[in-house]
């Protein structure tokens, strides 16, 4: 098909994809002249009507679709016999190709992902339709960060339609969630359920389930839990390994309800990672899409060990459809008893001596294979029987400083090697996260440990997050590491939705899950209008006026003031100040008290800590007290903390600190 003109519109280009059911084809669109990719439904459905039906109405209930997470569906239609999807074109890597190149990822990237994941599935979700094939297969990352997920062309409709249609399953074995097995109803959480299980595979680089069979890895579904994350990766948190084991319980009633509600305790668990938010608590055919057929009991004795645990035959209605080579075993029997038949009818005398010479030789073969197993096993409990080599158990490094251990280790019989470097909150700088071979094992010597090494806590600079929408803003933060807060307040001059601001300020330095409160315009709130007068007015009369103007009286403080008792003294907003309607305007009222002499006040001071950033040489450090600086001078980073002393006569004092003129933190502390 490459070079060929698809539809009379689409210029095909290059092959980007195969699974179990579709092709998908890099194509040009000849008449709007962009990049599409276009799902070519395999030929061997091409005659299957009520397949076929079902593919172009669940793509034109997937089509409805539109979120920046989720690949977006243009056109669907049949040509030549042919049913196809057009679709967006993603520039960029598949997830499964990026966990191979990453082995595993990182807690905080892959949390970071799931999310961008989850937004997209809860937009599915409400407007019912359930993706049933997720997998890190099905899921693309932009060459700019951006995580989408595909193939909702075979996601179904949930008013419309159940997970069995006839008597096939469809979805990818690996990641298949166990009512899925069953072949019976899917929604919502069958698609947390995998979720869960590309989770898992992104913090360990494996899957939960593998085996010699799809049966097999299905049945392991049914049947099995498997071992918690951090067993493959210690680096992953507590919060993180209870969110996954949530995903994917067995019974669906257990696992999250919703995607909103997993996207809760991620954000939870990215904020306070070291407490759990979760309450009361090979082969590469395997990974296409495939089609499962009822299994029959006889088959499932046959795939089964004599030992293993079955449920009832009622819950295992699925097989894969056995290759045409495959011949059942009662045929098998039946061959190999009509040809004994013939060779005795043959010759009898010469078949007679040849089962005693094989049954000699069977045997002796017996025999050889047990003494070799008996070699093996003696070799594996105690190695350095037949050989001259020395072994010594691996020493644990982990929570160890690098320079320690290179220099405790520089002679002698071990060798340490630091892999890689990761920043990390859990971990100081310079210590050992993670190391291959585990401690404890009794290896040959010379011994060769690779460690991964803790960068401490990453430091960057905040960019400006001004004008870009919040969803857009949260994501770009996130991905840095950082947490986000969302606050609002009505703006006249920007569009609602839109980031206005940020604390720290932009340009200033932040570290790795710092806090980062962005302030997001709601808009006006009403018309603007010209604030009135309402000093020298009664209580009565000021609210009175501002209700005229469409305004709310707010907070009412009273003070000593020579003018008469009720009468407004100050107001919040100045004569003549724009301001939008029914905006809260707070007052001060006389209490017809003369003003007192004031009599002295005692002075209360504190101590703060201040921070010293560690990304650069020297920071020029300025803390200002009420609006007054109190410090203002360079320091080196070496300094790493400084103290000072704020003094007020006020019980309280609002601290604001600033990095090289750039606002870092800002916050209000009690005085002693």
């Amino acid at each position: 098909m490459i070079g060929s003109l698809f539809a009379d519109r689409y210029e095909i280009i290059a092959e980007i994809g195969s699974g179990g059911m579709a092709k998908v084809y890099k194509t040009r669109d000849t008449l709007l002249n962009r990049f599409v990719a276009i799902k070519v439904l395999r030929p061997e459905f091409a005659d299957d009507e009520e397949f076929t039906a079902r593919f172009t109405t669940e793509a034109q209930a997937a089509a409805a679709l539109s979120h920046q997470n989720l690949v977006s569906l243009y056109d669907v239609g049949k040509w030549n016999g042919t049913s196809y999807i057009v679709m967006e074109y993603v520039d960029g890597i598949t997830l499964k190709a990026y966990i191979k190149q990453q082995k595993m990822l990182n807690w905080q990237e892959a949390v970071s992902i799931t999310t961008q994941i989850l937004l997209g599935l809860s937009h599915a979700h409400e407007r019912e339709i359930v993706h049933r094939d997720i997998k890190p297969q099905n899921i693309m990352i932009t060459n700019g960060g951006l995580v989408k997920v595909m193939d909702f062309g075979i996601a179904r409709a949930t008013s419309a339609y159940t997970m069995k249609i006839g008597d096939t399953t469809i979805g990818s074995v690996h990641y298949f969630s166990p009512e899925q097995a069953r072949g019976r109803h899917t929604d919502e959480k069958s698609d947390i359920y995998s979720l869960g299980i590309v989770l898992y595979e992104m913090l360990t680089g494996v899957v939960p389930f593998d085996g010699d069979s799809p049966i097999s890895i299905a049945m392991m579904h049914l049947q099995h839990t498997p071992p918690p994350p951090k067993e493959y990766n210690v680096a992953v948190p507590l919060a993180l390994e209870d969110i996954v084991m949530k995903a994917i319980r067995k019974d669906a009633g257990e696992r999250y309800q919703s995607a909103h509600a997993m996207l809760n305790d991620l954000y939870a668990a990215q904020g306070n990672p070291f407490v759990s938010p979760v309450i009361g608590e090979s082969r590469d055919v395997s990974s296409d899409t495939q089609i499962m057929r009822p299994i029959r009991s006889s088959t499932v004795a046959e795939a089964q060990p004599a030992d293993a645990d079955r449920g009832n035959a009622e819950d295992m209605p699925w097989v894969i459809t056995p290759p045409e080579a495959y011949v059942p075993k009662n045929r098998k029997i039946r061959k190999e008893q009509e040809r004994k038949r013939m060779a005795v009818k043959k010759n009898p005398v010469n078949y007679e001596e040849k089962n005693k010479k094989l049954t000699v030789w069977a045997i002796v073969a017996g025999g050889l294979l047990m003494l070799a197993v008996a070699f093996l096993v003696v070799l594996a409990m105690f190695p350095g029987i037949f050989a001259s080599a020395s072994y010594e158990m691996v020493p644990d490094l982990v929570g160890r400083d690098i320079d320690e251990i290179i220099s405790a280790y520089a002679d002698g019989n071990v060798t340490v090697t630091i892999g890689t470097r990761t920043n990390s909150t859990a971990v100081e700088k310079n210590k050992v996260i993670t190391q291959s071979p585990l401690a404890g094992r009794s290896v040959r010597i010379p011994i060769e440990i690779v460690v991964e090494v803790s960068d401490g806590v990453k430091t960057m600079i905040l960019p400006d997050m001004s004008g870009k929408d919040e969803r857009s803003a949260t994501l770009a933060l996130m991905d840095l590491g950082l947490r986000v807060k969302a606050e609002t307040e009505s703006s006249s001059t920007v569009t609602e939705g839109l980031v206005i601001k940020s604390l720290p300020a932009a340009g200033a330095t932040v570290y790795g899950n710092d806090e980062i409160v962005l302030t997001v315009s709601k808009g006006k709130n009403g018309a603007e209008i010209q604030m009135p007068s309402l000093i020298g007015l009664t209580r009565d009369d000021a609210k009175k006026l501002l209700e005229q103007y469409k305004l709310v009286l707010g907070k009412v403080s009273y003070e000593d003031s020579v003018r008469e008792a009720d009468v407004v003294t100050k107001q919040s907003v100045e004569k003549g100040v724009g301001i939008m309607e029914f905006s809260e305007i707070d007052v001060v009222v006389s209490n017809g008290k003369a003003p007192s002499t004031p009599t002295p006040q005692a002075t209360k001071s504190r101590t703060i800590s201040v921070r010293v950033p560690n990304d650069k040489g020297t920071t020029i450090i300025r803390v200002a007290a009420d609006g007054k600086t109190i410090h203002n001078a360079p320091h080196k980073s070496t300094e790493s903390v400084f103290t000072l002393t704020v003094t007020s006569t006020a019980p309280t004092s609002k601290i604001e600190i600033y990095y090289d003129d750039v606002l870092y933190k800002s916050e209000t502390i009690e005085l002693l």
